[in-house]
């Protein structure tokens, strides 16, 4: 995602479309390069949403301040703690509160329950050959508002990231641009 960002992807995703959505997943940000320490300089871990406001403030740099500062409103950070196989275990495990919310193991806990229904996992024993068909199989259910709504506080990454979305509705729906093209400040066509 890093070097995607260097690269002006971006960038070039505006061009074409309203938003970007920047997705990526917490379980490597202490690698060389991404640089966001789990723990605050005290010692302590970080709280999901201090490790999430983290990883955010990176890729803004990223990304660099000033093209923020001007296109910030059109980009959605999809920020998934520790992975984003986290956000299917509350389709998974149905009546598992503590499964649903785990932040760590997610791709285990989650080839572990589709293996015991005799579905097809999600990847390889070692994590490496992700099968995109079983991804998609197992997150149909969230393709349905009412689904996603029932399931988007039982784990706190994806809530955030939810959160996130209503944010974004609520500003459009309250800006007298809403319904002008970007950067044009003329009304869609």
């Amino acid at each position: 995602m890093l070097r995607a960002l260097r690269d002006g992807r971006h960038i070039e995703a505006l061009q074409f479309n309203d938003y970007v959505v920047v997705q990526i997943d917490t379980d490597r940000c202490e690698d060389t390069g991404f640089n966001v320490p789990l723990r605050s300089p005290d010692g302590r871990p970080l709280e999901l949403a201090e490790l999430v406001e983290q990883v955010r403030l990176r890729l803004v740099r990223a990304m660099g301040t000033d093209f923020f500062n001007r296109h910030g409103h059109r980009v959605v950070f999809a920020i998934a703690v520790d992975s984003i196989e986290c956000w299917l275990l509350p389709l998974l495990y149905d009546s598992e509160p503590i499964k649903k919310a785990k932040t760590t193991g997610c791709l285990d806990a989650a080839n572990r329950k589709l293996n015991l229904s005799r579905s097809p996992t999600l990847s390889t024993a070692d994590g490496q050959n992700k099968d995109l068909r079983a991804y998609e199989r197992a997150s149909r259910d969230y393709r349905k508002s009412k689904q996603l709504l029932a399931h988007r506080d039982e784990n706190p990454s994806l809530a955030l990231f939810l959160h996130e979305l209503d944010r974004i509705r609520d500003s459009m729906s309250n800006s007298p641009t809403a319904h002008t093209a970007p950067n044009s400040g003329q009304p869609d066509a």
